[in-house]
């Protein structure tokens, strides 16, 4: 059931709303890797489509990236052992939110996802 608290795009067609998808699931390309670069090239390819998918891509891009330094800071402090709990916390917020925005996306509702440094504008 679509969440009314959140703006639909009325003109999103359905390949919008692949593309739209598909920047969010990119982020499961590489668990190991830099999950952000899959993303960012979708997101560079696919930005003048529409606003829809310019708008999931850029919070996409933005949303690995805090991923990104989020694990990075937690491998850090892992040392410490506080940063295990912190890298499982970032999983589960990026597994979790990824399906939240996926379903937002197919929905045709714009998202935000928690957590999230807005480094691209």
């Amino acid at each position: 059931m679509p969440n009314a608290a959140r703006f639909r795009d009325p003109d999103a067609t359905s390949s919008d709303r692949k593309k739209a998808i598909a920047a969010h699931l990119l982020g499961l390309s590489s668990f190991v890797g830099v999950p952000v670069v899959p993303t960012l090239i979708l997101w560079l390819i696919t930005k003048d489509d529409s606003g829809f998918v310019a708008d999931h891509g850029k919070e996409a891009t933005n949303f690995q990236i805090s991923i990104l330094l989020y694990a990075i800071a937690g491998g850090l402090l892992a040392m410490v052992l506080i940063g295990i709990p912190i890298v499982v916390g970032v999983l589960v917020l990026k597994i979790v939110g990824m399906i939240m925005a996926c379903m937002a996306a197919k929905d045709s509702e714009y998202f935000r996802y928690p957590m999230c440094l807005r480094f691209i504008k």
